[in-house]
């Protein structure tokens, strides 16, 4: 998938058979802006979408995931995307829309730290995610709450009724 950090060398053929055989593929970001492009005019050095679109097959569908970095219970209590989000998301989905055509589905937001700390029951105590998990357990409460707010229910059901339940 592109964006590994390192050497993508390393894994680019086992990466490449993985994608061609998917159904789904999705791009997951951590900014709400469209993926890069190919800038200059050096052409041995592809941007994002040029590597999203060279992976792609005639069936397989794009969908963008927008990982909202939380780290703060506070945070949490309010919603995931403000308006600024929400610009650069459609700008996101419009370039994706406009360069992948009908293979491009739609962006999907969800925070996936305070999700994985709702459902990780193994950490060590006194660690840095043991501390997050208590607070976010005393300031939110139930894990199902906490799951609730992360947009991580959501992202399973389009998960398995469109993706999936599609396929």
């Amino acid at each position: 998938v592109p964006g590994i950090e390192g050497d993508e060398a390393i894994v680019s053929k086992p990466i490449e058979e993985a994608v061609r055989k998917a159904h789904a593929i999705f791009y997951v970001t951590r900014t709400a802006r469209p993926p890069q492009t190919h800038e200059g005019d050096i052409g041995s050095k592809k941007g994002t979408l040029e590597k999203i679109k060279q992976h792609l097959d005639s069936q397989t569908e794009v969908w963008s995931i927008y990982n909202h970095p939380i780290t703060n219970p506070r945070q949490l209590r309010n919603p995931l995307i403000n308006d600024d989000i929400q610009g650069g998301l459609k700008a996101l989905d419009d370039v994706l829309k406009k360069e992948l055509k009908d293979q491009y589905c739609q962006n999907l937001v969800v925070s996936a730290r305070p999700a994985y700390l709702a459902l990780t029951e193994c950490v060590i105590p006194g660690s840095k995610d043991a501390d997050e998990k208590r607070k976010f357990s005393e300031r939110i409460g139930s894990s199902n709450e906490i799951l609730q707010l992360s947009q991580i229910n959501d992202f399973i059901d389009k998960l398995q009724t469109s993706i999936i339940g599609d396929y």
